[in-house]
């Protein structure tokens, strides 16, 4: 199945961390050292920190080739009218035209969506929970029946566990076991997988 250099990417990025932070082999009964624990600490918010900045790469890939396909060959894709769709540049209904600073022609509009989704994609996102991923896909044309809704329970709850282990690590009383940290991880990069397909079959029509 073909996949995008930054789904690549990110899946040799998530194996390096598996090697650099989890025991080669994972105990059947979970009993690690605390030395192991905080290991498992960093995978966590590490291979978070990559999953994040993957979505936030291809979404934006996605917007910028959706903007240039029209500029340059007028083609009309699905990321191309959704990011114009979900990016409102005027808000309050239908703009008036002869109001000063309206776009009043298309390839204005379609520019003023792409550096407005790019603003939120490489500035304003803060993670990978289910609101954060809706607003990096729904805008490039992933429609929410092409999204596993148990996996993005599952990305949303690592989302969140990340965060308790960036701001209170050491007060977790349930230290992250190494191996159930590696299957989550695992099975977000299949979904997204899945989503990254998705995204490459979308540029192109």
């Amino acid at each position: 199945m073909p996949s995008s250099k930054s789904f690549r990417d990110l899946r040799s990025r998530i194996r390096e961390l598996r090697n650099h932070f989890l025991p080669k082999t994972f105990h059947p009964t979970g009993s690690y050292t605390e030395r192991q624990f905080d290991r498992s600490r960093a995978f966590r918010l590490l291979a978070h920190a990559e999953i994040e900045w993957y979505l936030e790469q291809i979404a934006s890939e996605t917007a910028n080739i959706a903007a240039e396909n029209w500029q340059k060959h007028r083609q009309v894709t699905k990321p191309l009218l959704t990011m114009v769709a979900y990016v409102d540049t005027h808000l309050g209904g239908v703009p008036n035209p002869k109001q000063p600073g309206v776009l009043r022609d298309l390839d204005s509009r379609v520019e003023e969506s792409r550096k407005r989704f790019n603003n939120y994609a490489r500035a304003r996102n803060n993670g990978i929970k289910e609101e954060n991923i809706l607003r990096l896909l729904l805008p490039v044309g992933i429609s929410e029946s092409n999204i596993d809704q148990t996996w993005l329970s599952t990305t949303d709850s690592f989302g969140q566990n990340r965060g308790e282990t960036a701001h209170r690590s050491n007060q977790v009383s349930n230290p992250p076991d190494p191996k159930n940290e590696f299957d989550i991880v695992t099975q977000i990069l299949e979904g997204l997988s899945a989503i990254d397909e998705k995204l490459l079959e979308l540029r192109s029509r």
